[in-house]
This record gives C-alpha cells, structure tokens and sequence, in this order.
C-alpha cells in the first residue's frame, strides 16, 4: 500500500512538474503571439 501510495505521489509530481515547464516555456511564445488560447 506505501509502495502504490508512493508511486502515485511521485508521478503525480512529475506531472505537475512537466506541466509547469511546458507552461513556462509556452508562456512568452503565447504572449508574443497575443494569444491566451490555452487559458479561460
């Protein structure tokens, strides 16, 4: 149970961290484009 609980904790945060790297570097691409297309 610890081990299955430890895995998803750490792909959980590999995904967040992926997602905040590709968001920062998409970020001043979209800007340049003046689009906020990804975001409400």
């Amino acid at each position: 149970m610890k081990k299955t609980r430890g895995k998803l904790l750490l792909a959980a945060m590999a995904m967040q961290l992926s997602a905040w790297g590709s968001a920062y570097a998409a970020g001043p691409a979209y800007m340049h484009t003046g689009g906020r297309t990804t975001q409400p």
